[in-house]
């Protein structure tokens, strides 16, 4: 929790000078810090709404958001095997802290299973995820509210259109799997249970799949090279920083 509060801490005051820096204006900044900090593809959509960006704009950062997620999807599963090869759980925290996207996060974290056998590392790398997602229940009703006291519209809208509802299903869902390995696993229906976990595995990897797509065609070239190369450099720079940020805060104080 505290690395995941130092990470975004540290996204929001780098890009903040990095924007001034690079004359990017405040909207585009705050789609990249929300893309990277928090929760990728679903905090730029969300936030894109609510701050009124171009469309341009958020195409840009979608853009940025999933070309380097996309990478550290296929770097860092090796990274944290060989920086945390004896902690597979730190091998998670570091995958959940530093990789944008949740569906990058996922596949990262499955890629590190099948090369590596370890459950405790996908566990960890989800469960971390999805709680730097949760702080989109925090960010996205401020920003709402900050954006929307300055223009006069409704609040009350913004934050149920854009509220990440896909936090709560996460939290019932694994409330449901947390019972049912309580009261389910030593009864009689302990076989059908352990099926369905089973299955819903298998379905998962699809759905994986349907999300890395999606990511894919929210993505438009044509609109990110009319925006000049400047925040694709603010882009690369907030990814490294979570990176670095992730890996020396857990090989110095874990």
């Amino acid at each position: 929790l505290f690395l995941v509060v130092l990470n975004i801490i540290i996204v929001f005051i780098i890009l903040y000078y990095l924007c001034r820096i690079f004359s990017i204006s405040n909207k585009f900044g705050h789609l990249i810090t929300m893309g990277t900090s928090i929760c990728g593809v679903t905090a730029v959509i969300a936030t894109s709404s609510i701050i009124k960006s171009s469309k341009n704009e958020t195409s840009y950062a979608v853009g940025v958001i999933t070309l380097f997620g996309m990478t550290s999807v296929f770097l860092y599963p090796y990274l944290a095997n060989y920086l945390f090869i004896t902690k597979s759980d730190l091998a998670g925290i570091f995958l959940g802290t530093s990789i944008h996207d949740t569906a990058q996060v996922s596949a990262a974290a499955m890629i590190y299973f099948e090369n590596y056998d370890s459950e405790i590392a996908m566990n960890s790398a989800m469960t971390t995820k999805l709680l730097r997602n949760s702080f989109l229940i925090f960010l996205i009703p401020l920003i709402a509210y900050l954006y929307n006291v300055k223009e006069n519209s409704n609040l009350k809208n913004s934050i149920k259109d854009f509220f990440p509802f896909f936090v709560l299903g996460f939290i019932i869902l694994s409330i449901i799997r947390s019972l049912g390995d309580q009261f389910i696993l030593d009864s009689n229906h302990m076989i059908f249970w352990n099926q369905f976990i089973i299955y819903t595995k298998y379905i998962s990897k699809y759905l994986i799949l349907n999300a890395m797509v999606s990511l894919g065609l929210q993505t438009n070239l044509k609109n990110i090279v009319k925006l000049g190369f400047k925040p694709l450099l603010v882009g690369f720079l907030a990814a490294i920083s979570v990176g670095i940020s992730s890996l020396v805060f857990l090989q110095t104080f874990i």
